[in-house]
């Protein structure tokens, strides 16, 4: 598969913007804090430490924020970039979440939803 057909992948979901708390575990290495960037029902761009490689399994826990347990399950990464951000250069990787339960995705779907209507009003949609 080519990074072409990967990013046409990744992005049949709809995604919302947002920093989520997310604890990460890498075989081998340990757990790991690190934060989402946006998120789906298929999956997170997560910052991540360089021990983080493509093709890895990690176990995540996500605060969804809804003051309940977080959001655990496996996620396979599926590429990383490094990015320039106001903070510095940060690794990044794309992950694809495996097997979630339904439980699991109405609550990241809710999460999503949430999201999507509070940038809708940051923006203004009024009177319309």
């Amino acid at each position: 598969m080519n990074m072409k057909s990967l990013g046409a992948e990744r992005r049949q979901a709809e995604r919302a913007g947002c920093i989520l708390k997310t604890n990460y575990h890498i075989p081998g290495i340990g757990a790991q804090v690190g934060e989402t960037r946006n998120i789906s029902d298929g999956g997170v761009l997560l910052m991540v430490s360089g021990d983080v490689k493509q093709d890895d399994l990690l176990d995540l826990e996500i605060s969804l924020g809804e003051g309940g347990e977080p959001l655990k399950t496996r996620a396979h990464v599926v590429y990383t970039r490094r990015e320039q951000t106001p903070r510095g250069i940060e690794q990044l990787a794309g992950l694809s979440f495996l097997k979630l339960s339904d439980q699991q995705q109405q609550a990241i779907g809710k999460k999503i939803w949430d999201q999507i209507l509070r940038e809708s009003t940051r923006f203004g949609t009024r009177g319309v």
